[in-house]
């Protein structure tokens, strides 16, 4: 046996952990043959038996058959079970599991080695052996002594006797001598019976066995009589059995014979008949064939006159659309090939081509004359543009898209029959189509600078707090475009240097030939309009959603902010969001028309299953967001651009109008921005993109594909549409321009000058509060990105004007920081700022700033005001808290006599004029009436406070000998007079 087979064995029952100990080769016998080495079988050995031992020391006797390429255990037998073991010959051996089985091996060696180690693992519990020779069990090492007996009745291991006593070693001579009565029954169980021990005579012994022998010899010699009278009865029957068979031999012969002699003429017949069948089945199949090329090259004469004659108006439009589809079902028709070279043939699909060419003919000229008398009469009505100006609404092309919507199903049909024709389609739609967009997108972005033109003045307030040049103080301010900026010119400057150069960018970046358009459509003439001075290019985005203009607009687009405008007295910001609200969901609708129409959506229906009877406004009125596959992108990215030449240069100018005028507008415009970013991207989700084609728009119907899953729509990842990537041009420079502008007002406050008076509350102190208020007014409802911007504009500059209110220079009583501080404060925590997080620090600084710089304003005027008797005070307070009142009365400056002069000298009086003081020292030296106030009110309560002290530390040291001459309420008297 191979050591490759060996191998794959031991893999088999390596998992479970048995070791492969031994293995023989079996073959199956010959049922014709013998036993010996004459009876094995000379097919392939398929089968084999395997010894395996596990380490708990149960061993298995497995029977492996090899089929199919595999090994797999048959059976398996636990070898301590073996009651007996016989051995044939020298391939043959015999194993009792409960019943006998025989196995034949392939060889003899193998075979007896097998034999061997099987006698090794069974001395545990011995079982019979016959005919195993002396040879075998010694290779075994077997113990005679317990051989030759019946090994069920005992189970005592080997080298011991029934009574469990150890046996000595048994001698060669012994080995041998039993080894020849391996066959015999048990030898100590025979002497038993023959009661050896008693009889002590070896002629008693042979003379009872040979009265047994004879015994036995009789018993079988009548077995074997009463055996021949049943054979001899079977035999009898067999002999009539063997007559009966030869006589059916003798007639299955004579039918043999009658068969072979009409064979030929069944076969001759057999033949005939498949002949015959298949002339039938030819001659089907040729009729069927000719039946269906003669239905397949012929368009019926009703047909073909509608196709030829009929108006494509929508009275004869359903008849048209079935006459068309029975044309491409005839284009269509796949001919064998054997028949395109008959004459027949080449002549009607010659006429076939005819037919179509000159149908395709009369569609390109219907849907380019509609869309071109549509265009014309949109035109034509001046009123509409000038609507369009006046009320910021760009007018609805409901009637247009009503007027080609019957044709929609010829727009399929040319497609799918005429590719070149289509594109002639297209391009005469975008050059009818886009001078009436051009047109109205400019009047409306011409209505948003009217608009914000129009605005009431701004009101007179403090411009320019510091600049590059000195500028008024105080209250002093001159009015400007923009009140709430801290330097009108350097950031009108700076910011319009910034978005005319990023302006530039964009330009360059969306500039392109208009030829994109032809290119793509594979023409350079036909109806593409000629190129403009600003072109776009074609290289933008492929996705729609669902969009909509003034007439119907998709939830998602935010177009209803303009609804009802008039368009004047508003900033800039507001009216530049009004119109790209119109101008966002206008695209998207339009976008939308274009895919719907000209069926350039995923997977569209096929023009021969499409059914005539539409309902064009139906479709209209619910016009889906439709996905743009890979596919189309290219097509479809063109053909928008082209509709909308000019768009991303006109928005660029307008906004470079508004940064001029108001360079602050630039976040008010940005957040209009990202609300449409905002939407076109949840409008686009909405749609879900069909990714490489794949995704299948299942139950597609005249109105476009269903909408998709949730699934899809959450993969709405695709490449970026033409608007989305005309809004991030957009959003990208109203970034540039809102950066540029808080770098400017942040400079102008670092760089701030000031008077030699240096009173007041500075100009950008009170800008700043101007500056937040108009910020949260204009930009309402911003998205985080913007309030992100917003949050860190407002944070950047605040922390610029604290820094300057902090870094002034502190002239004796720090009036100058206390007054700015402090209305600085009292400003943003009433106003919206109190209400914004990201100013907390800085309004916590300014509070910390007012009430430090406060307390020690008020407390320099007491000094002046009330010097002497403050000062007593507070050296008594000082005292008390080291000394005792008695050791305090002792020390000379503060004897009960220097009391009485000091506090007696302090009457309500004095304290009046004090209180006058004091007051007039605050209304004269401050500016802000409501700065004034509130040091007042601070004032007040430290004068009250003075009084408390007094009456407190004179009490404690001196007991009550020395009375303090006025009151709290002589205190507030004299204030509450003041007022």
């Amino acid at each position: 046996m191979s050591l490759a087979v060996k191998q794959q064995l031991t893999g088999i029952f390596a998992p479970v952990g048995e070791s492969l100990l031994g293995v023989v080769q079996l073959a199956a016998r010959d049922p014709a043959a013998g036993g010996g080495n004459g009876g094995r079988d000379k097919r392939d050995e398929t089968r084999y038996l395997c010894l395996t031992a596990k380490r708990n020391g149960k061993n298995k006797l497995n029977k492996v058959k090899y089929a199919g390429g595999t090994y797999n255990v048959t059976k398996s037998w636990v070898v301590t079970d073996m009651t007996v073991l016989e051995v044939v010959d020298k391939y043959t051996f015999i194993t009792v599991f409960g019943r006998p089985q025989q196995w034949q091996a392939t060889d003899a060696h193998a075979k007896d080695e097998f034999l061997a180690t099987m006698l090794k693992l069974a001395k545990k519990k011995p079982p019979r052996l016959v005919n195993v020779d002396n040879r075998l069990m010694k290779a075994s090492n077997y113990d005679l002594l317990d051989e030759g007996g019946d090994t069920s009745e005992s189970n005592a291991a080997p080298g011991a006797d029934t009574n469990g006593e150890a046996k000595p070693a048994a001698t060669a001579e012994d080995e041998l001598y039993l080894g020849q009565a391996a066959e015999l029954v048990n030898i100590d169980d025979l002497l038993r019976d023959l009661n050896w021990k008693s009889n002590n005579s070896a002629t008693a012994v042979e003379r009872k066995l040979q009265q047994e022998l004879v015994q036995l010899e009789s018993d079988n010699i009548h077995a074997l009589i009463e055996s021949t009278a049943r054979t001899q009865l079977i035999v009898a029957q067999i002999d009539k059995a063997v007559q009966k068979l030869d006589a059916m031999q003798s007639w299955i012969s004579g039918y043999a014979t009658s068969l072979a002699q009409i064979a030929p003429q069944v076969q001759y017949i057999q033949d005939r008949n498949r002949v015959s069948q298949a002339n039938a089945r030819n001659q089907a199949r040729l009729k069927e064939t000719l039946a269906t090329f003669l239905a397949s090259l012929a368009v019926p004469a009703q047909l073909e006159d509608v196709l030829r004659r009929a108006p494509l108006a929508p009275p004869h439009l359903p008849d048209v659309e079935r006459a068309a589809q029975a044309l491409l079902a005839a284009q269509h028709t796949q001919l064998d090939q054997d028949l395109g070279h008959l004459a027949v043939v080449r002549e009607q699909t010659d006429r076939l081509r005819d037919l179509t060419g000159q149908f395709a003919h009369r569609v390109v000229d219907a849907l380019v004359s509609t869309a071109g008398v549509e265009a014309e009469a949109a035109r034509g009505d001046r009123a509409r543009v000038v609507r369009a100006r006046a009320q910021l609404r760009l007018p609805p092309h409901t009637d247009r898209e009503l007027a080609l919507a019957p044709l929609r199903g010829l727009a399929l049909w040319l497609r799918e029959a005429e590719p070149r024709a289509f594109q002639d389609v297209l391009a005469g739609y975008v050059g009818h189509i886009a001078p009436v967009f051009r047109a109205e997108l400019r009047e409306l972005l011409e209505g948003v600078k009217i608009a914000a033109s129009a605005a009431p003045p701004a009101a007179g307030g403090a411009a320019a707090g510091g600049g590059r040049g000195a500028a008024p103080s105080g209250d002093e301010a001159a009015a400007g475009p923009a009140e709430y900026l801290f330097t009108a010119h350097a950031a009108s400057s700076g910011v319009a240097a910034v978005a005319g150069s990023v302006s530039a960018g964009l330009s360059k970046n969306l500039a392109g030939s208009k030829n994109t358009l032809a290119n793509a459509l594979g023409r350079t003439g036909g109806h593409a309009r000629k190129e403009s001075s600003n072109p776009t290019g074609g290289k933008l985005g492929g996705t729609l959603g669902r969009g909509g203009n003034t007439g119907a607009s998709s939830p998602n687009l935010m177009a209803g902010e303009s609804d009802g405008a008039t368009g004047k007295g508003m900033d800039f910001g507001t009216a530049f969001a009004i119109g790209l609200a119109q101008i966002v969901p206008t695209v998207y609708r339009e976008q939308n028309f274009v895919v719907g129409f000209f069926h350039l959506y995923p997977n569209p229906p096929s023009f021969e299953s499409r059914s005539p009877k539409v309902n064009p406004r139906r479709w209209i009125d619910a016009l889906p967001n439709y996905p743009v596959p890979p596919s189309t992108a290219d097509l479809v990215r063109d053909v928008v651009s082209a509709v909308f030449d000019g768009l991303p240069a006109d928005l660029n100018a307008t906004a470079d109008v508004g940064l001029a005028r108001d360079p602050g507008s630039a976040i008010a415009m940005l957040n209009a921005v990202e609300k449409q970013v905002a939407a076109v991207r949840a409008t686009v989700a909405t749609a879900g993109p069909a990714r490489n084609g794949s995704q299948e728009w299942s139950g597609s119907t005249e109105f476009g594909p269903p909408s998709p899953s949730p699934s899809a729509a959450a993969a709405a990842d695709g490449p970026p549409n033409y608007l989305q990537t005309v809004l991030v041009g957009l959003q990208a420079k109203l970034r540039a321009a809102w950066a540029k502008c808080v770098e400017q007002q942040v400079k102008a406050v670092q760089e701030a000058k000031y008077s030699k008076k240096r009173t007041g509350v500075l100009s950008f102190v009170r800008i700043y509060p101007r500056f937040v208020d108009r910020l949260v007014e204009t930009v309402e409802a911003p998205p985080e990105p913007v309030r992100r911007l917003l949050d860190n504009a407002l944070d950047t500059v605040l922390r610029a004007v604290v820094q300057a209110i902090e870094s002034l220079p502190v002239v004796d009583d720090e009036v100058l920081i206390l007054e700015n501080a402090m209305y600085l404060y009292g400003e943003l925590r009433s106003g919206p700022a109190g209400s914004i997080a990201a100013l907390d620090d800085h309004l916590a600084r300014l509070q910390a700033l007012s009430a430090k710089h406060a307390d020690e304003y008020v407390a320099h005027l007491l000094q002046k005001a009330m010097g002497k008797l403050v000062d007593f005070v507070a050296g008594l307070e000082a005292l008390l808290a080291t000394q005792t009142p008695e050791e305090v009365a002792f020390h000379q400056a503060y004897a009960k006599a220097v009391a009485k002069k000091v506090v007696g000298a302090w009457n309500a009086k004095d304290v009046a004029k004090a209180c006058e003081y004091v007051h007039r020292k605050i209304a004269k030296t401050l500016a802000d009436p409501g700065v004034i106030d509130q040091v007042w009110e601070l004032a007040q309560r430290e004068l009250e406070r003075v009084h408390e002290r007094t009456e407190r530390v004179c009490f404690a040291v001196y007991l009550g000998e020395v009375e303090v001459e006025f009151t709290a309420a002589d205190v507030r008297t004299a204030c509450a007079q003041l007022k």
